[in-house]
């Protein structure tokens, strides 16, 4: 049984070590910051790099579902990692420490790394460290061995900091457990720093220890968070923080505990950062590596990870070897943990493919990356670039979404459009209405990977705009409105009125939690939005009587929420408070859970539209079309191809499209569990029936719920919710931002709903008109 808490459990994955060696003849160049191509050498004139580029070679490590790596370091010399095997069927465990030179890779060297200084104690290695002369440092957490049977003594834990030398000889070994806190109860990192003392950081504090590990005092740091910590060449302690400009590095005095300088402008949000020589530091973003160099807080591209099929999000270590190759550590959690080695190449040597562009808005996007990892990997005509639109290192302003949007619709409708196109974001409804995206259907009627018969019907509907299959989504979820059917009726659907009526009714309720008048119109706008626009003739509805309902509905919400002393939503819902739920799930345990909170029969009534048919929308997952203008159309398909060939049944709570998985979801729904007796025999109540088990426990604020094996009568309401559900697009956001800047007015006593509604008719019209 799994118990949740408004999320979800991710799944481990445990390794041991087996090399396999597979070289790459794809290369990785050096890009400038604004992502266009660039090398070291100047360009031959022909479009090819001339300079040079990083090729990798990947060494893949064997997945033993045992046995996991806990902590990896990456040395000049080495790869050193300790292991974790668990045998479940004696129970017992044995921990392990290991080495690899990278020269010699597919060769393992077990080390004898023993812990003296508490015996007769579970004692367990944390993390480790190395100093310039090879010396290792490492953290050893020891705990009362556990004895079934006897009582526990949890207060008799304790750290150690202990030292090693280089033939892993233990040195030292100092008891830290009294310096570290309630507040700061663990060392999160440490370095050696150039005066030889140890610098370990906490949540906000920085331990330091003298060259043989003896307490010498706390700094306590002006910061909510300590990121990371780095010691540089030049003998400079840094941390890692959120600033006030966002992710900054700052100097720490040692001496008086204050924080210096600070340097900003770091390249990616998500960065991993070692020293680097004369004052630069090496920086690993999710999708680049970087040189930063300090004094002028600039960055430089030294590689893209895509181009060496790498998901910078899990190249969770890197080293610059002192043969010029970059060795890096790669474990996303899915398949078996590689070691890859960069070595920098002419560009005239290496094998090139044929580049298909896939543009999508931000950078980072793990999924997507690891998408493309393998496809690229799997590929040997194609590779796929990525493209961005919304720099993550930028200060966010109130025009950089819709600046981005517009950028890649220019894009996509201008010369330099994209082979494929991430379509989370986009406004498929405007794409398709200006004949930007390619007809999918000729695909899906001759392909074998992923043939139009292997999709839901519905899900293909709903991306079928005007004849033109548009996308498939991978995965998909359903939003909707729920509430006590003894309030809402049985059949789902309902105009604005009907909704008005029903707060009538209901004076001293909330419809629904945390909605303002600003939230209320967004959400009609997302779920019937398109009622106002025909994008194919350009005309503009919002001057109707059914706008002017909407905005009347929106003025009667607050105009901001009071979230001071709220009870939670299923308190709310049962004591009649609150009426609805917003409810959006794409796990039938998520839907039974939804369900349960109302404590009473329930109805999927769905969102309000205009002519009262029911508001229930699919929304799509990992979806991606293909440009209509495209010169790759059959390599851009391929991707397609093995983004929905390839599907996880363990997906974040998002239904398959694919309706053979879907049917196993369903099926796997249905099955109950069972409780059983210490014989191993499935237990049975008063009437002779199998005692069943929870599957899941899920938790919302307050309030859990035991989810046991879904009824028949559960899984049709969701088949029949699919199959009415409506698509549910991402709209235009210049012109939401033009709604709610207009709609003001209103809210505030300004103007009529009618003038605002005319005022938003003639803006948007003149938009939509120099959109088409």
């Amino acid at each position: 049984m799994k118990k949740l808490s408004k999320g979800f459990i991710r799944k481990g994955f445990s390794v041991a070590m087996a090399a396999v060696l597979s070289m790459s003849l794809l290369a990785c160049g050096n890009q400038s910051v604004d992502g266009k191509n660039a090398t070291d050498g100047e360009s031959d004139g022909t479009g090819e790099n001339s300079g040079y580029v990083y090729v990798p070679e990947y060494f893949q490590m064997e997945a033993d579902e045992n046995t996991h790596m806990s902590s990896t370091v990456l040395q000049k010399d080495k790869l050193y990692y300790s292991t974790y095997t668990y045998n479940e069927e004696t129970g017992e465990s044995t921990r392990g420490f290991k080495s690899r030179a990278y020269d010699s890779i597919d060769t393992e060297e077990i080390l004898n790394v023993a812990f003296e200084g508490r015996e007769g104690y579970d004692n367990n290695m944390g993390d480790f460290f190395f100093d310039s002369e090879g010396n290792m440092y490492a953290t050893w957490y020891s705990y009362p061995v556990y004895v079934e049977g006897e009582e526990y003594d949890d207060t008799d834990n304790t750290t150690y900091l202990t030292k090693y030398d280089s033939a892993m000889n233990q040195v030292w070994a100092q008891d830290i457990g009294e310096v570290l806190t309630d507040e700061n109860g663990y060392i999160q990192k440490a370095v050696i720093g150039k005066d030889g003392k140890i610098y370990a950081s906490s949540s906000s504090v920085i331990f330091v220890f003298t060259g043989e590990g003896a307490y010498e005092k706390t700094i306590p740091l002006n910061t909510d968070w300590i990121n990371d910590i780095i010691a540089t060449d030049d003998g400079k302690i840094l941390i890692m923080q959120y600033g006030m400009n966002g992710l900054e590095l700052a100097e720490v005095d040692t001496a008086t505990g204050a924080l210096g300088a600070t340097y900003s402008n770091l390249p990616d949000y998500n960065s991993k950062i070692k020293s680097g020589s004369e004052g630069k530091l090496l920086i690993s973003g999710s999708s680049k590596l970087y040189e930063y160099d300090m004094a002028t807080q600039e960055s430089t591209v030294i590689l893209d990870w895509i181009d060496c099929n790498i998901d910078g999000n899990y190249a969770s270590d890197f080293c610059m070897l002192e043969d010029g190759r970059i060795a890096v550590f790669y474990d996303n959690y899915d398949d078996a943990p590689e070691v890859v080695l960069l070595t920098k190449t002419p560009a005239s040597q290496v094998v090139q493919k044929e580049i298909i562009t896939l543009a999508t808005l931000y950078e980072g996007n793990s999924t997507l990356q690891q998408a493309v990892v393998a496809f690229n990997k799997a590929s040997s005509e194609y590779q796929i670039k990525i493209r961005t639109y919304i720099d993550n290192t930028a200060e966010w302003t109130e025009t950089t979404y819709s600046d981005a949007i517009s950028r890649l619709n220019a894009d996509i409708v201008g010369n330099d459009c994209p082979d494929i196109i991430d379509l989370s974001n986009a406004d498929l409804n405007n794409l398709a209405g200006k004949g930007a995206l390619e007809d999918l259907t000729s695909y899906l009627e001759t392909s074998t990977a992923a043939n139009k018969a292997d999709f839901v019907p519905s899900v293909l509907d709903a991306y079928n705009i005007d004849g033109v299959q548009a996308a498939v989504p991978k995965y998909f979820s359903i939003a909707t409105l729920l509430g006590k059917t003894s309030v809402v009726g049985e059949e789902a659907g309902w105009t604005l009125d009907e909704v008005i009526a029903l707060a009538d009714v209901y004076p001293d309720a909330q419809l629904m939690q945390y909605v303002t008048k600003e939230s209320a119109l967004r959400i009609c706008m997302q779920f019937a939005g398109e009622s106002f626009i025909d994008y194919e003739t350009g005309k503009c509805n919002f001057d109707s009587p059914e706008f002017v309902k909407v905005l009347e509905f929106a003025n009667r919400f607050v105009e901001e929420y009071d979230y001071s002393n709220e009870e939670s939503l299923p308190s709310m819902i049962q004591s009649g408070k609150v009426l609805l739920s917003a409810t959006s799930f794409g796990d039938v345990q998520q839907y039974q859970m939804y369900n349960l909170m109302f404590e009473d029969e329930t109805t999927s009534i769905g969102y309000p539209t205009v002519d009262g048919s029911a508001g229930i929308f699919l929304s799509g997952s990992e979806i991606y079309g293909i440009s209509a203008k495209s010169e790759c159309k059959d390599g851009a398909w391929r991707f397609l191809e093995s983004v929905l060939s390839d599907v996880d049944e363990e997906s974040d709570w998002q239904f398959p499209s694919r309706t053979d998985e879907l049917e196993k979801v369903f099926e796997e729904a249905m099955e109950p569990e069972y409780q059983y007796d210490e014989k191993g025999e499935i237990m049975y109540d008063e009437s002779n029936g199998p005692l069943q088990s929870p599957k899941i426990v899920w938790g919302y604020d307050d309030w859990e719920a035991e989810i046991y094996a879904a009824t028949q009568e559960e899984i049709d309401e969701i088949r029949e919710m699919i199959e009415i559900a409506r698509p549910y697009y991402s709209g235009d956001e210049t012109i939401y931002s033009m709604i709610s800047e207009d709609a003001a007015a209103f809210f505030e006593g300004q103007k009529s709903a009618e003038d605002v509604a005319k005022t938003i008719q003639s803006r948007i019209e003149i938009y939509v008109s120099e959109q088409s």
